[in-house]
């Protein structure tokens, strides 16, 4: 079919893949598929130069094999089934090179793999122009020889580890323009700034028919956020994906948070090398890529670490059943979601898949053909095959996934693969025998009561003046959510000064705010988009999430963040040494200035750190019990303009 090239969009994703044929017309589709999605990638200024393009392949094995016999001076061929390819972005500067070379080799070597040789890539550099043949780095192949029996998982990790140890050590000598694309006895990645109908003519393996795959995953860019360069084309080593992950930073931090929780049988000491599993300084495809990529070769299965990292929209979902309920509520406590909109399509280990996230703002369609030939893309007609050969199509709904498994031949559709990781564990049991929400949890002192409720005019004045209240947030705001149970309308924007150049004080979330991807923002309001968003939190003591264990589900759950003063006192008496609980004042005199705000922070580490030493899991940092005289220190001139509306808002 035609496509009108004027017409872009965001990114160009999908596979063409065969439960049980290897063949050089796999490759040829899936580059089909990609040349056909020029309206999907973006083009610079000059209008030659595209966003990125490539394409990833399971490893031929005995073409590399081939290649390193031609490149020994004995003319030794290897055993296929022992290759594996690194594949290299280098520097122009030859004595860098050197020194990549040398540092590659040393971090090879200490993890038992053989460097068979070094190949150059053969490339046409003569279709690039622009900036894209300005910034071209030097191509080159490593082909590596696993030195001992391990099995392919072992080698995996091994080449995985070497990886990382090449980056540490480049970082460490000051080389910053390498970038390995793919390093595996599985997987290749050919891939560069490149636009959908170059990445054939560019990388001259492509055309050889030698290279027979089982798939091709293809890719198209259309770079919204990130400047295009030649490392941030996908497909990445694993995934390649269409959207924006809008969590990111959340997703960073918490991972970063929780990684001196991890141990695992699989890595053992070596896992310190693996530290940190994500980077800050990587598109956020990257980031999704490398946390794939680290949870499958730490022992996980493939569709469990992608329907762990993009759930559906599961919590309000009543058709679940209690084993796949229970496999996201047990993964909840172990990551937070990688929310899109986004359509990834993935390869690791003998699986190639595709999954939609659950707010399925992007198309994904897929089809099988009568000779078992699988086509998925983020659109119909990117490959041109007889439709009278079609026995299933269809396009994945929002949280589904589709997968192939090359091991068995199976295709799975998306009630297998949610079957398949419902059973990988008890995992509904582990949640209903140690999961406990205030309602069911047990009480030490069920005579508790709250107190206090009732407060004077000019305490509640202090409060509001104290956390920043103003007289419009309670006519305009406040009293309207009171009132009318919606929130206020008014015109867009804001020409309030930022609160960093204020000259009156702000309260802390003044400070913050909210970052929105640049495309298509997902429901946010949990209110009125209930089946796609839940407010439930958990809370406690996280383990290891590279090893499985019922006291994993040993959490609080919270069916929202805010809690009412009795509920607060009720987390406060649980009767659980798993949810035991101190709770630390925020205070520090006002007088002091700045000095003492950053002593008072010193200080409240200090305090937390030794209740959790003391075997607390829960700190409640409170802001409550403010005395009068630092009250006043700050807040005296504002209490009389106050005074008019303390009645007000103690009725709220």
């Amino acid at each position: 079919m035609e496509m009108d090239e004027k017409v872009h969009d965001s990114c160009g994703v999908g596979f063409v893949a065969h439960p049980t044929e290897r063949s050089h017309r796999i490759l040829q589709l899936g580059l089909e598929g990609l040349e056909r999605m020029p309206h999907r990638g973006a083009l610079d200024s000059e209008g030659e130069t595209g966003d990125g393009a490539g394409v990833l392949i399971d490893l031929p094995r005995e073409f590399f094999a081939r290649q390193a016999a031609l490149l020994d001076e004995a003319g030794r061929r290897p055993n296929p089934e022992d290759i594996a390819v690194g594949s290299f972005f280098l520097p122009q500067d030859d004595g860098e090179r050197r020194k990549v070379y040398e540092i590659a080799e040393n971090a090879f070597h200490r993890f038992g793999i053989n460097v068979l040789c070094w190949r150059w890539v053969p490339v046409e550099v003569s279709i690039l122009t622009g900036r894209a043949r300005d910034s071209m780095p030097r191509l080159k192949h490593v082909i590596l020889e696993r030195a001992a029996g391990w099995d392919d998982d072992e080698f995996e990790r091994r080449l995985y580890m070497a990886r990382r140890v090449i980056d540490t050590d480049l970082t460490a000598a000051g080389i910053t323009h390498v970038y390995m694309p793919s390093v595996s006895a599985r997987t290749l990645v050919y891939k560069g700034l490149l636009r959908p109908n170059q990445v054939r003519a560019f990388y001259i393996d492509l055309q050889k028919a030698e290279i027979q795959p089982r798939f091709c995953m293809f890719h198209v860019r259309f770079g919204t956020n990130t400047a295009p360069r030649w490392e941030l084309a996908h497909p990445y080593r694993c995934l390649a994906h269409n959207g924006e992950i809008n969590t990111l930073e959340g997703n960073r931090f918490w991972n970063g948070a929780r990684e001196q929780e991890l141990t695992s049988p699989l890595w053992g000491d070596d896992l310190q090398l693996l530290r940190p599993v994500l980077r800050n300084d990587e598109s956020d495809t990257a980031s999704l890529d490398r946390m794939f990529e680290f949870l499958v070769l730490s022992g996980w299965d493939p569709i469990r670490a992608l329907m762990a990292l993009m759930p559906p929209a599961w919590e309000n979902n009543p058709h679940l059943s209690t084993e796949l309920r229970g496999f996201f509520q047990y993964h909840a406590g172990l990551l937070e979601p990688w929310d899109g909109p986004a359509f990834v399509v993935c390869a690791a280990q003998n699986m190639v898949g595709a999954k939609l996230d659950r707010n399925g703002l992007r198309p994904a369609r897929f089809k099988i053909y009568r000779d078992g030939l699988v086509i998925v893309g983020s659109e119909a007609g990117i490959v041109n095959f007889p439709e009278s050969e079609i026995v299933q199509k269809g396009r994945l709904e929002p949280g589904e996934m589709i997968a192939i498994d090359f091991e068995t031949g199976s295709f799975y559709d998306s009630t297998a693969c949610f079957e398949h990781i419902a059973n990988l564990q008890p995992f509904h049991r582990w949640v209903d025998q140690n999961m406990v929400t205030l309602d069911t949890a047990p009480i030490r002192d069920q005579t508790v009561m709250v107190t206090d409720q009732a407060r004077d005019e000019q305490a509640i004045t202090r409060e509001a003046i104290s956390f920043g209240w103003t007289l419009e947030t309670l006519d305009e705001g406040l009293l309207e959510m009171a009132w009318s149970g919606k929130p206020p309308v008014s015109s867009m924007g804001n020409d309030a000064a930022l609160a960093v150049l204020s000259k009156l004080p702000k309260p802390l979330a003044w400070y913050l705010s909210q970052r929105f991807a640049q495309i298509t923002n997902p429901p946010i309001d949990p209110l009125r988009e209930p089946d796609m968003m839940s407010e439930d939190v958990l809370v406690g003591r996280r383990g290891s999430l590279l090893e499985d264990s019922s006291q994993h589900a040993k959490l609080l759950q919270l069916k929202t963040p805010f809690l009412t003063p009795e509920e607060l006192v009720r987390l406060e008496n649980i009767d659980d040494l798993a949810f035991r609980s101190a709770r630390i004042d925020c205070f520090f005199p006002h007088r002091e200035g700045e000095a003492g705000l950053e002593r008072a922070l010193t200080a409240l580490g200090g305090k937390v750190e030794a209740a959790i030493r003391k075997g607390a899991s829960l700190i409640i940092l409170t802001d409550r019990g403010q005395d009068d005289q630092r009250f006043r220190s700050r807040c005296s001139r504002r209490l009389d303009t106050f005074s008019i509306r303390s009645a007000t808002i103690g009725c709220v």
